[in-house]
């Protein structure tokens, strides 16, 4: 059960951010050439990635009581800290997408 709930978790983190950013996963679809923004867009949802996975494992770490809880803690915090900013950088590069292909237009 706990290998199910776990994948369930991480499905709908995935969806959830793929979701949340689904214009910017879009514009880059749309926008081949533009290699910089599907460069900027795969280096930040992986890093994103690497930091939900740390997260789980201090929530973790947490839950089952581990050797020091207040620096799982801690450290929890620092990640979602980053998670937020990568988070803040991807709308701001969706917003500079999308004010370049207005100007296009």
């Amino acid at each position: 059960m706990h290998d199910k709930h776990t994948a369930k978790i991480r499905s709908n983190n995935f969806a959830s951010t793929h979701g949340r950013h689904g214009s910017l996963i879009a514009i880059c679809s749309e926008t081949k050439g533009n290699r910089m923004a599907n460069d900027n867009f795969e280096t930040l949802m992986n890093a994103r990635a690497v930091l939900a996975r740390k997260r789980l494992n201090l929530i973790q770490a947490i839950a089952t009581g581990g050797d020091n809880p207040s620096d799982a803690i801690k450290g929890l915090v620092e990640l979602q800290q980053g998670i937020e900013v990568i988070d803040a950088t991807i709308e701001e590069l969706e917003e500079a997408e999308l004010q370049e292909e207005l100007e296009d237009e």
